[in-house]
């Protein structure tokens, strides 16, 4: 199926969430998504790539074989090695994860609106018991900030009364530390020396970072953008090829709960 043929299906509507066009996060690769019921295959929808890097993946190919039961999905899907492997696919306004793989995946056509909002089934609060909370994250994402920052806030008296508390990251890829800054003071005890970050100071991540760093799409906070650009303005003027120090690693100190903190359990 070519790509006008694949909009022309997707104008007509009464389509599925997962159906569209997206792209990753590298702007390396786009996949259209679109229903094909195969029970032979055991899957509901098929996503194969409309453009490619031409080296690892070519156009055309099949890039994820996904089931829909209830709201979840779940996916046979392919990284770059093509090595069949199953997801868990979390879908939120036009971004799409698939857990447990680096990277997500922006819905471009059709267009939507709305992107990550503070009521996030990726980020939830429940009271166990009278002892214990659960939170679970599924991504530590830029876009997810905000949410977190919400679901932390509104539950904050409750998370830092708990003698319990159960961090739930099964699946989560990992992402930005000021994602999961507010959450510290629950988890730490003392003064943390945060890591030096390096990149190799090479055109492709040169051009990648300043694409990732002012895309509105990723609701990269704005002092994070004007740091990251200030360094990679540096790098451009230094030597290409060479590690280039990206952030400087600091010592911060958290302000604790004025109640004992929770004893910790994680679920990853």
């Amino acid at each position: 199926m070519e790509e006008q043929q694949v909009k022309d299906y997707l104008i007509k509507g009464n389509t599925d969430p997962i159906e569209g066009i997206w792209e990753d996060n590298t702007r390396t690769y786009r996949m259209a998504i679109v229903r094909e019921s195969d029970r032979k295959k055991n899957r509901d929808f098929v996503g194969f790539t409309l453009s490619a890097d031409g080296t690892f993946w070519q156009n055309g190919q099949v890039k994820a074989e996904i089931t829909r039961k209830g709201n979840a999905y779940q996916a046979i899907y392919y990284p770059k090695d093509h090595r069949k492997k199953q997801h868990p696919i979390q879908i939120n306004g036009r971004i799409m994860e698939v857990l447990g793989s680096p990277g997500f995946w922006t819905r471009t056509y059709p267009k939507y609106e709305n992107f990550v909002s503070a009521a996030n089934p990726m980020i939830s609060f429940k009271q166990v018991d009278g002892n214990t909370s659960l939170l679970t994250i599924l991504s530590f994402r830029p876009a997810y900030k905000a949410a977190i920052d919400s679901i932390l806030e509104k539950n904050w008296e409750a998370l830092q009364h708990s003698k319990q508390l159960i961090i739930d990251l099964r699946n989560n890829p990992g992402g930005y530390v000021l994602a999961y800054e507010k959450l510290m003071p629950l988890i730490v005890t003392g003064p943390v020396k945060k890591a030096d970050e390096l990149f190799m100071a090479t055109e492709e991540n040169l051009e990648q970072f300043r694409k990732i760093v002012t895309d509105n799409n990723n609701k990269v906070p704005e002092n994070m953008i004007r740091e990251t650009l200030e360094s990679l303005d540096k790098a451009a003027k230094g030597e290409r090829n060479k590690p280039v120090l990206f952030s400087k690693g600091d010592v911060q100190q958290y302000k604790q709960p004025e109640s004992t903190p929770p004893i910790l359990m994680g679920l990853a």
